[in-house]
């Protein structure tokens, strides 16, 4: 009977720190950082075939639901503690890195005193998700921008960008999956917008 005992117990110290196992939140904390890790996020560097000379300021805004937020087994695995800083703050480091690397405006801050354009983006969806039946991890990133004129608030894009990527997990760990799936779809939707930017200012110029 002791024997049983001790192998039950083996058996479930091995479970829990089995990197498939996602039936306990995660002891560890503040493990993940896009911004600083390339492994998990590659910057888009675009290059527009002109530049402008705008002022831009940048905000980021929270409106994620709240369960997204917080661990939940049941819907999804990475929450708000798993990042080494809010994550607000984490993307708005990447998105003026982005902004910055492209040399599209003369300048693009968070704390721009006289900006001749507005950029506010909406984070409505920023998660990743694991499904133990059948092994899919997957990323989802959905972000709303709304571009306007700083001196008149004319709206020059509102639009929702939206990603998805996903795969199966036959071995490793689920945690570098889920991030780098996480990281694609910021990929994606970062490039969609700045070129989506590129255009409407770009027509906004000829008017």
């Amino acid at each position: 009977m002791k024997n049983v005992v001790v192998l039950f117990l083996i058996f479930s110290f091995f479970l829990i720190l089995s990197p498939l196992s996602l039936s306990k939140q995660p002891e560890y904390k503040a493990y993940f950082n896009l911004a600083s890790d390339q492994r998990y996020y590659k910057y888009v560097a675009y290059k527009p075939s002109q530049m402008f000379g705008h002022r831009v300021l940048l905000s980021i805004v929270d409106k994620r639901p709240e369960q997204e937020k917080v661990f939940n087994e049941d819907v999804q695995f990475f929450y708000d503690d798993i990042w080494t800083e809010p994550l607000t703050s984490m993307l708005g480091k990447i998105f003026l890195k982005e902004l910055r690397l492209s040399n599209m405006f003369s300048s693009v801050d968070m704390y721009e005193k006289r900006p001749s354009l507005i950029l506010e983006i909406e984070l409505t969806s920023f998660v990743g998700h694991y499904d133990p039946k059948t092994q899919v991890s997957k990323g989802v990133v959905k972000i709303h921008p709304v571009f306007k004129s700083a001196s008149d608030n004319r709206i020059i894009i509102n639009k929702i960008y939206e990603a998805i990527s996903r795969s199966e997990i036959r071995r490793g760990n689920i945690y570098t999956y889920i991030i780098t799936h996480i990281g694609n779809a910021l990929h994606t939707v970062m490039e969609d917008m700045i070129m989506d930017l590129e255009r409407a200012v770009h027509s906004e110029s000829r008017k």
